[in-house]
């Protein structure tokens, strides 16, 4: 959700579903066009926004926040895969590499080195916990 006047923005908001945002934004419209708001209409209705999420228990992030909240999950990610490798327990996942070298060099296609092959691991680990989070 975002408020603009022009080329400015006022307020940028992420809501953890969907339906939410869809939710809010008809009921701020709503109230906003019955009022027939002119001055300071931007103001007014980021003001709205955070009134009717409040109204709705709908929790509002900032940028900032899922920002933290994305680079928490990855440092954690990347802490535990170290973990892991520091332990020896990344067994499964190198037999998944195996496997995956083998399967696709008996296809006769390019196999990606496994620093890239990792990395796109820890993207698809980030991906999958992103959506878990959404959730909860």
């Amino acid at each position: 959700m975002v408020c603009t006047t022009a080329e400015t923005v006022h307020g940028r908001w992420w809501c953890p579903r969907a339906y939410e945002a869809a939710s809010i934004a008809t009921a701020v419209a709503a109230r906003l066009h019955s009022r027939e708001t002119r001055d300071g209409a931007a103001l007014s209705a980021c003001q709205a926004v955070v009134r009717v999420a409040k109204q709705r228990n709908v929790d509002l992030h900032s940028d900032e926040e899922i920002f933290e909240q994305a680079r928490a999950v990855i440092a954690r990610i990347d802490d535990e895969l170290e973990r892991l490798r520091q332990s020896g327990d990344l067994r499964p996942v190198n037999k998944s590499y195996q496997s995956y070298r083998r399967d696709t060099a008996a296809k006769g296609e390019r196999v990606v080195p496994y620093a890239q092959w990792m990395l796109g691991y820890e993207e698809e680990l980030v991906r999958k916990l992103a959506a878990t989070l959404r959730y909860l």
